[in-house]
C-alpha cells in the first residue's frame, strides 16, 4: 500500500519530534518504497539481480561484510555520493557512480533490501 506524500511527511515529522520510534519508521519505509524493484532497476546491472557481482563491474553485495556491517546511513552515502576505486588494477572498473537521485525513504528501503532480502 503506498500513502499519499502528506503521511509520509507527517511520519517524518513525527520521528524528529520523537512521536515515532527509528524500528517503526524504517518498517513503515519499507511498506512505502519497494527497496527489492529499485535495487533491480539501479544496481542489478552491476550487481547482478542476485547480488553475486558482475565481474568487473561491481563486487558482490551478497554476504558483503560491509553491507552487512556498516550503519545504514553509511551505506546511503556510498549510493548517493558513490566511491572511487582508483586503486583497482583493472581498466574497465573505475568504481561506484553516485546516485543522487535515490533519496529518502527510497534510500533506506533500498538499503533494508540489500542488509536483509537481498543476502536471503
Amino acid at each position: 500500500m503506498k500513502l499519499p506524500r502528506r503521511q509520509i511527511v507527517a511520519g517524518a515529522c513525527l520521528l524528529a519530534l520523537g512521536g515515532f520510534s527509528s524500528s517503526a519508521f524504517s518498517q513503515s519505509v519499507d511498506e512505502l518504497f519497494d527497496g527489492a524493484w529499485r535495487y533491480q532497476a539501479s544496481c542489478a546491472g552491476c550487481h547482478d539481480s542476485d547480488g553475486s557481482g558482475i565481474y568487473p563491474f561491481g563486487p558482490p553485495l551478497k554476504g558483503n561484510a560491509f553491507v552487512q556491517n556498516a550503519p545504514v546511513p553509511i551505506v546511503v552515502q556510498v549510493i548517493q555520493n558513490g566511491r572511487n576505486y582508483g586503486e583497482r588494477n583493472h581498466l574497465a572498473y573505475v568504481g561506484m557512480p553516485a546516485f543522487h537521485y535515490i533519496r529518502g525513504g527510497e534510500a533506506i528501503a533500498l538499503v533494508n533490501y540489500m542488509k536483509n532480502g537481498l543476502q536471503n
